[in-house]
This record gives structure tokens, sequence and C-alpha cells, in this order.
């Protein structure tokens, strides 16, 4: 699982990451690169990994379907039944 690759290119000091995680959203983050607690560059790469990491554990209802069918804990017919229950939404930009 390489997701967090991009995290080695780069150290944050405990302030730092303290700092980040409680920012909230990006002004947020804007404010701490104005204040001087982290870098612009530093900024970018965070959010970028932070990306990274939330685009790997994107799960879609038929993969978790799915992983209860492999577990045992479903039937591949009730998981085809609540497939068909669930209401269509229509495709959006993230696809799924």
């Amino acid at each position: 699982f390489d997701s967090f690759d991009s995290f080695d290119s780069f150290i944050l000091s405990q302030a730092q990451a303290d700092a980040i995680i409680s920012a909230d959203g990006r002004q947020a983050m804007r404010a701490l690169v104005s204040s001087g607690v982290i870098t612009r560059e530093l900024a970018q790469q965070v959010r970028e990994a932070v990306k990274t990491a939330m685009e790997a554990v994107v799960t879609t209802p038929e993969q978790v379907l799915g992983s209860l069918v492999s577990a045992g804990t479903i039937t591949q017919a009730q998981a085809d039944a609540i497939t068909a229950a669930r209401p269509q939404r229509p495709q959006g930009p993230r696809g799924a």
C-alpha cells in the first residue's frame, strides 16, 4: 500500500502536525502558511498526501457488500437484493 509515499519527502515537527490536524479546511491551511507555521510547499504536499490517502479509502456500496459476502455475513442473494433495493443515484464527478 503506497498511498503515503509522498510523506517521505518532508518532515513535520510535532507543532506543525498538531496545527495541520486542528486546521479546518483550506482557509485554515492558508492561515498556517501566512503565519509561518508551515511553508506553502509543505501545505501543498500535505494536501496532495491527504487527497491520495482519501482516494485510496473510497469504498463503494458494492465493495462493502462483496466483503460481507466473502466474510459469510450475508449471502450473494441477500447482497443482490440489497443492491436492487437501493435507490439509484445519478453518476457524479466521482464516478461511483
